[in-house]
């Protein structure tokens, strides 16, 4: 007998053609599958590369004996003298841009993978091995699907931050050191407050954990905080001295009692006040602040430079005056017969004055003299200008022409 198997071409893909050219060929034509295809739940998916036996395969003795594969992801085979399909390995390519598959069908893609169609779209692979449809995306489709997030975009869960990497995916949440704020870690705790720049600015946190803009600190900072004042200053508060403490604000409150504060410090004097410190002076100035000693060429007395010592006394145009008890010059006196020895004179010069009828004293140099008796037999004369103070009483005679002794008048012996 003899048997001719005639193979066909593609794409006619007709199982075979069994021409009898003698009796008894008994070779049947059988029908074409494909064993394993997605949708057959009876079907068995052989791994890539086995080899699967037909049933009634016919027998063989070569490849080219065995009729083609329904599959152009299978191949023909004659295996121990009956044919036989095989896998051809995975990815091979197959039809119009298809890949072979795990289960020996050709197939557009692979059930599950996915790939963009636009730079917000994407389109994933059915179980059939079938593009589906393209969806947007969310975001943006990456390295052939949708993407979670934007590449290094960031987003808070709690008090933790994630990170879109450049695939698309969040990264590992990481635990923010002051809190999560909006998409980023706080740099700082609210209202929390630091200085800069050498202390000579301040800036706060917000609400939101971000350092606000630096404020210029014009008296310095610290713990945070622009100084109200610099440090040693004073101010007036009504009666009260406040002092800037090394904080820079104000306080130390010191009452100033009665005098008050004045020029942003209590008044340590009342003005125009004045008093004597050893033997200088000094005065208090409009803004009741003592001002520098005043050297006294005498001494200082009751907060005044001494204008002459005690017992002092002087004699000029106005008259004659003498040291107070302060040390200052009292009042002049107008001296009516002028001034000896720097006080008023008592008398004029060689004026007389009769402390009595028998004694007299006479003027010299503004002061009294001494007081003599009048001889006997004579009577003071204040009147009397030619030194003859005591002339002889009635009835007696000077008979010397200085004054000598009264004696009896002779007329006055007649009688």
């Amino acid at each position: 007998m003899l048997r001719v198997v005639v193979r066909l071409a593609p794409p006619l893909r007709i199982a075979s053609l069994c021409l009898v050219v003698a009796v008894g060929c008994g070779f049947d034509t059988r029908s074409v599958h494909s064993a394993g295809r997605e949708g057959d739940p009876d079907a068995h998916v052989p791994d890539a590369g086995t080899t699967q036996r037909r049933d009634g395969g016919g027998e063989c003795s070569a490849d080219t004996d065995c009729p083609l594969a329904d599959s152009p992801c299978r191949s023909a085979i004659c295996d121990t003298g009956r044919c036989s399909e095989k896998d051809r390995p995975v990815g091979t390519a197959c039809g119009d841009q298809g890949l072979c598959t795990a289960r020996g069908s050709c197939e557009e893609c692979r059930p599950g993978q996915t790939m963009c169609t636009s730079d917000d779209a994407q389109r994933s692979c059915g179980a059939d091995g079938r593009w589906a449809a393209a969806q947007s995306c969310s975001t943006r489709c990456l390295d052939g699907r949708c993407a979670q997030c934007l590449p290094g975009t960031a987003e808070c869960s709690g008090n933790d931050q994630r990170v879109c990497g450049m695939d698309g995916r969040w990264g590992a949440a990481q635990r923010c050191m002051f809190g999560c704020a909006g998409e980023a870690c706080a740099e700082c705790a609210a209202g929390q407050l630091e200085c800069l720049a050498n202390d000579s600015e301040s800036r706060a946190c917000d609400a939101n954990g971000r350092w606000a803009t630096a404020v210029p600190c014009t008296q310095g900072c610290s713990n945070g905080r622009c100084h109200v004042c610099a440090t040693g200053t004073t101010q007036c508060l009504g009666s009260t001295e406040q002092t800037c403490t090394a904080a820079g604000l104000w306080g130390g409150d010191h009452d100033c009692g009665s005098l008050g504060c004045i020029d942003n410090r209590c008044a340590a004097c009342s003005a125009d006040a004045s008093e004597c410190v050893g033997s200088g002076r000094r005065t208090c100035s409009a803004l009741g602040q003592w001002q520098a000693v005043t050297e006294c060429s005498i001494g200082c007395t009751a907060g005044r430079c001494d204008a002459c010592r005690p017992d002092e006394r002087r004699c000029g145009e106005r008259g004659a005056s003498s040291c107070g008890p302060d040390n200052q010059w009292q009042s002049p006196v107008a001296c009516e017969f002028g001034c000896a020895d720097e006080r008023c004179a008592e008398c004029a010069d060689e004026s007389v004055e009769c402390p009595s009828q028998t004694s007299v004293r006479v003027c010299r140099d503004g002061r009294w003299g001494r007081t003599d008796s009048c001889r006997p037999h004579s009577t003071c004369d204040a009147t009397t200008r030619n030194g003859n103070t005591c002339p002889c009483d009635r009835g007696y005679d000077d008979p010397h022409p200085d004054p000598g002794e009264c004696t009896q008048s002779e007329d006055d012996d007649d009688q």
